[in-house]
């Protein structure tokens, strides 16, 4: 077709489609097989029938062992396993249909651009390709997201199906629905073909990481390969600046590269969602004062936390020094056993507060906001919603995080309890992408201070942008759950 693979591209694709096994390649490229595959000389018939391919971002997975694989089962399978008149179809799957019809773009430039298979393509459109063959059979190549689940595959006759980045497969529930989708399509792949489970991965749990902890190096049912974006880079034009992109990756946040690139899952289990250390290089002794305070040209920005009743209120204002966020007010208003929080006081005093800073804009969750706003408006201050949803806090957390992990963020050392609140907060992966961030419950609040902080800093970031949180939400697209994921991390596609 036309396509210059790279070594490790050329490997995967010689053992797990033309039928190689190591043992018959040559040095260069054994050697290679032995970083992909692990120790292996010989690929059972058993695990022909599933290729499970963890890989690093920007290596082509999705162009190579996805769409152009598609496209070659869709011009060479034995079609006479199909009934006459029976459509055969090369079925691909992706998170969502952008994904999905991305693979289909791939495919379908591969096929224009060559001179033998363009006068074949009979019909095309977002969803679908369809080739009449020189034999007179036709084939499609159709898309679908995962969302539609497994029933929109069944009844179908297959020369191929590819899962494409499973780790991160959700039905319309929300419901992680890779396994249904692989026992839907695995029994409808006619002999020759594979189904491909190629993806990114995300956490130590799913289809992707079981069937690849299973058979790497050991393969049984399936053929599991690990190709981290250096690998799959090497020797390609591009090469140079993808692992110049990588490197950077890891200096900003090694722990998105190891998954990212070096295609290494996340820990099943808990863990803290900012790196202690880097709070730590957070704290100064010095004094942070107020620069220019009150100057119209000053950057700043206020979050807060509502909370009234079993919680603390907090409020957090930060301004922007020498392009460094400091952390230059912090309130703190705690409810008793017998006596709640009064929302129009604290709303007065907030309003106090937010005047001293010149602002007219607050930063909050969903709780409480329309109250909290009929309060507010005599003092001309909007209340502003953050990113709403379990996809909405891990984007407000995880652009947090990136400031504080970048240095970009002051704090002074006698705000010990926020420092503490910081330091406890956790995450936890989720299968099908996304992650669970909460803040223990401790005696005297519930991460109400790093709550507050944390919107403050996120409407700083978005302000330093030139938009206001309100802005940002306003025009957003509407989030799936591990949309997020997507939309933040670098390196998707070839």
């Amino acid at each position: 077709m036309g396509v210059t693979l790279t070594v490790a591209q050329r490997v995967v694709a010689l053992v797990a489609y033309d039928g190689a096994d190591p043992c018959q390649l040559d040095d260069e490229h054994r050697v290679m097989a032995r970083r992909i595959f692990g120790a292996v000389e010989e690929i059972p018939g058993s695990a022909r029938r599933v290729l499970v391919a963890m890989c690093g971002a920007r290596g082509g997975k999705s162009y190579i062992f996805s769409a152009l694989y598609s496209l070659w089962r869709m011009l060479t399978a034995d079609l006479g396993q199909i009934a006459p008149g029976e459509q055969a179809v090369a079925a691909a799957v992706a998170p969502d249909k952008k994904l999905a019809r991305q693979i289909l773009r791939y495919a379908k430039g591969a096929a224009l651009q060559h001179p033998r298979i363009k006068p074949l393509i009979e019909f095309d459109n977002e969803d679908s390709l369809t080739l009449l063959r020189a034999d007179g059979r036709e084939v499609s190549l159709e898309v679908l997201a995962a969302t539609r689940g497994g029933s929109a595959l069944r009844g179908r006759s297959l020369v191929s199906a590819v899962l494409d980045e499973a780790a991160f497969f959700r039905d319309q529930d929300y419901a992680v629905n890779d396994v249904e989708l692989f026992n839907a399509v695995a029994p409808r792949v006619i002999p020759g073909g594979m189904v491909v489970i190629d993806s990114t991965p995300w956490a130590e749990s799913g289809l992707l990481y079981t069937l690849h902890t299973a058979n790497h190096g050991k393969p049984l049912d399936a053929i599991a390969a690990h190709a981290p974006t250096d690998l799959l880079a090497l020797g390609r034009r591009d090469g140079a600046e993808i692992l110049s992109m990588v490197e950077a990756e890891r200096r900003r946040d090694p722990d998105n590269a190891a998954r990212e690139y070096d295609a290494v899952p996340l820990a099943a289990g808990t863990g803290f969602f900012f790196s202690p250390a880097a709070i730590d290089a957070c704290i100064t002794d010095e004094p942070i004062e107020v620069a220019k305070k009150g100057h119209p040209q000053q950057l700043a920005a206020a979050g807060g936390d509502l909370a009234l009743r079993r919680d603390s209120a907090a409020l957090a204002v930060v301004h922007c020094n020498g392009g460094v966020w400091d952390l230059v007010e912090l309130v703190e208003r705690r409810p008793t056993k017998e006596h709640r929080l009064r929302l129009s006081v604290l709303c007065e005093h907030f309003a106090e507060v937010l005047g001293r800073h010149r602002l007219n804009e607050l930063a909050s969750d969903q709780h409480e906001i329309d109250a909290a706003q009929e309060y507010l408006d005599p003092h001309h201050i909007t209340m502003v919603e953050a990113p709403s949803g379990a996809s909405g806090k891990e984007r407000t957390y995880s652009r947090v995080r990136e400031m504080i992990h970048t240095g970009n963020v002051r704090i002074h050392r006698g705000r010990e309890k926020l420092i503490r609140q910081l330091k406890e907060i956790t995450s936890t992966p989720l299968p099908g992408g996304g992650v669970a961030i909460r803040s223990p419950r401790n005696q005297g609040g519930h991460g109400d201070l790093a709550s507050a902080f944390v919107l403050a800093l996120y409407e700083a970031s978005q302000r330093q942008q030139g938009t206001g949180l309100a802005e940002a939400v306003t025009t957003a697209l509407p989030l799936i759950t591990h949309a997020s994921r997507w939309g933040d991390l670098p390196g998707r596609g070839f």
